[in-house]
């Protein structure tokens, strides 16, 4: 079964892609009638990963064992031109995700800043209070972005645009199928239906888990997912002001 990678910026849909592929998965396998709670997304993905540790040799090294009936999914947020693109090559296929770079922002935002300490205190107090303002923040950010989506971008074997896919279930099939697996689209469907917005934050909800992935975020992990909810929230300065730095990057 073939290794995939999937990569994208941070709040671009890469937890919610695994979650599709997680249980579709377990459908198929173990006859799921719910979704997988976020510890279980993880433990699946970590299962023994401490025997792993002690021989780790960073040329060689892929830190993740898998559950029996889930496919060798891996996920990162850094793009290609970094340290760690040297291991880019060690997967049968990469998948990169990309979202419209305006509800990026607000996600990536709220990513950030609806923590115990905004940033994780990565920043002095000044700086933080100027990028608390969203206008500051995308400005100081957006760049980041799209960098990241110009370096990788064109190293991905499929790529799959998070706007479609909430509308269409075809880059789903696509993706599932790179891992070796016939689609079922009963199965998918009935994937998709529980591996909606809705449905996780739901079980964030029901099973204490509404932080999601980061232990010190405050609030929900999964928010609405909507796309074009930035109309609503951003002003059209900054709109503009996006629109002019997308036009700037050749390959977006």
């Amino acid at each position: 079964m073939n290794k995939v990678l999937l990569c994208g910026f941070p709040k671009t849909g890469n937890t919610w892609v695994r979650f599709i592929v997680m249980n579709y998965c377990n459908i198929l396998n173990h006859g799921a009638e719910k979704t997988l709670t976020y510890e279980e997304l993880i433990r699946i993905q970590r299962h023994r990963v401490e025997r792993d540790v002690k021989g780790y040799k960073d040329k060689d090294y892929i830190p993740f064992k898998f559950d029996e009936g889930f496919p060798p999914v891996y996920h990162t947020h850094v793009s290609y031109n970094t340290k760690y693109g040297k291991h880019f090559h060690k997967f049968d296929k990469i998948v990169y995700i990309l979202r419209n770079p305006y509800d990026t922002m607000i996600s990536y935002y709220h990513y950030l800043t609806n923590r115990d300490k905004p940033f994780n205190g990565r920043h002095s107090p000044s700086k933080i209070k100027y990028l608390l303002n969203i206008d500051n923040f995308i400005k100081h950010y957006l760049s980041n972005f799209l960098t990241h989506v110009q370096e990788t971008k064109s190293k991905a074997d499929l790529v799959l645009y998070y706007d479609t896919l909430r509308t269409s279930p075809n880059g789903f099939k696509k993706l599932i199928e790179l891992f070796g697996i016939s689609v079922d689209d009963k199965i998918l469907s009935k994937t998709i239906e529980m591996s909606s917005f809705e449905s996780i934050r739901e079980m964030g909800r029901n099973s204490k888990q509404r932080s999601g992935l980061s232990k010190n975020y405050k609030g929900e992990f999964t928010r609405d997912g909507r796309s074009g909810q930035y109309k609503e929230i951003l002003s059209p300065d900054i709109i503009d002001y996006i629109n002019k730095e997308v036009e700037k990057m050749r390959g977006y």
